[in-house]
């Protein structure tokens, strides 16, 4: 989050602390966020995720085609 210059609140930055016990949803959707921040700031291209394993696992995040496996 350094890198995107976001400050997280205490609830959330307890949350990656424990490791998601509340399950993948919640997990989901912080993740899925901060990757939608990448692109409006153009830190990244839409449909291009930073790493090749991620677009295995959310190829549907921002128009990406569906991974095939």
């Amino acid at each position: 989050m350094t890198k995107l210059d976001i400050a997280l609140k205490p609830a959330l930055l307890g949350m990656i602390e424990k490791g998601f016990p509340e399950g993948d949803d919640a997990f989901d959707a912080p993740v899925g966020l901060f990757e939608m921040i990448e692109v409006v700031t153009g830190r990244r291209q839409p449909g291009k995720p930073s790493e090749d394993r991620i677009g295995k696992l959310e190829g549907w995040i921002l128009g990406q085609a569906v991974a095939q496996s």
